[in-house]
């Protein structure tokens, strides 16, 4: 998949269902981003590989990346591993329960004003 500069980051647990998974992907479609970007989901606590049949489909229907990562630890520790292996320079992370209430170009040019990611994750210690 192609690297651009900015990635939209969605974290889905296992253990919440189904519901906020659609009131992530409904906000995300009634504000769409007006900027290039790559759309991650990430997997935490499923068994790899095994995501729901409700899951699947509703994720299909983007041309996003995926990752597992074991339900250990809080998010900010899933976000901090997954930010080491992506390429992209501007990350947006929302968390399992999150849902977009403006659009994500106005939160991304907030962010822009901001350190990048990797420089605020250089500073904290990884694991």
């Amino acid at each position: 998949m192609h690297c651009n500069d900015i990635c939209v980051v969605h974290l889905i647990r296992a253990c919440n269902g189904i519901e906020p998974l659609n009131r992530f992907l409904n906000s995300y479609q009634s504000h769409p981003a007006g900027l290039n970007h790559n759309l991650l989901f990430i997997f935490k606590g499923f068994r790899a590989n095994k995501i729901t049949s409700e899951i699947d489909p509703l994720i299909n229907q983007y041309n996003r990346q995926r990752m597992n990562v074991r339900d250990e630890g809080n998010d900010i520790d899933s976000y901090l591993d997954v930010s080491q292996l992506l390429e992209n320079k501007y990350l947006c992370f929302f968390n399992s329960l999150s849902a977009i209430l403006d659009d994500i170009a106005s939160l991304m040019i907030v962010a822009l004003t901001l350190p990048t990611s990797r420089e605020l994750f250089r500073k904290v210690p990884v694991r």
